[in-house]
């Protein structure tokens, strides 16, 4: 969850460099609560939601990937980047935590890439499902 500003209610102008989308990310998308419901909405993002709208306002990652976007939010410190860095550390303390309240965790399944066939998927979760019976 991040809170992200209400972009609708703002001018903003199309980000020319670098600087200028850092400190855009950075007022945009908050982990802290500024407790400033008139600009900010709480909302659960994924980096790729993240990543497009960034890219709506400025053009320096017109033709790059949301890898590309990602690895320059870690070279530059960006909020983005700490959240997509520690996501398997926040993952395994999350599970940790379901252990330690008594929950048994079997597994779990991983989401199928986007583009395969609808039956490609359902083949691939057939496996996964196959597989958690045998282990079990």
């Amino acid at each position: 969850m991040v809170k992200v500003s209400k972009l609708q209610d703002l001018n903003i102008a199309t980000l020319d460099c670098e600087s200028q989308l850092i400190d855009f990310v950075n007022s945009v998308f908050l982990i802290t609560d500024p407790r400033n419901e008139a600009v900010y909405e709480r909302k659960e993002m994924t980096s790729d939601e993240i990543f497009n709208l960034s890219t709506q306002y400025t053009t320096l990652f017109e033709k790059k990937t949301h890898a590309a976007f990602t690895q320059f939010a870690t070279k530059n410190g960006m909020f983005l980047a700490e959240n997509i860095d520690n996501y398997q550390f926040r993952y395994e303390k999350f599970i940790k935590g379901l252990k330690t309240d008594e929950f048994e965790v079997l597994n779990y399944v991983r989401k199928s890439p986007y583009n395969l066939s609808n039956e490609a998927l359902k083949k691939n979760l057939q496996n996964m499902i196959d597989c958690l019976r045998h282990r079990s």
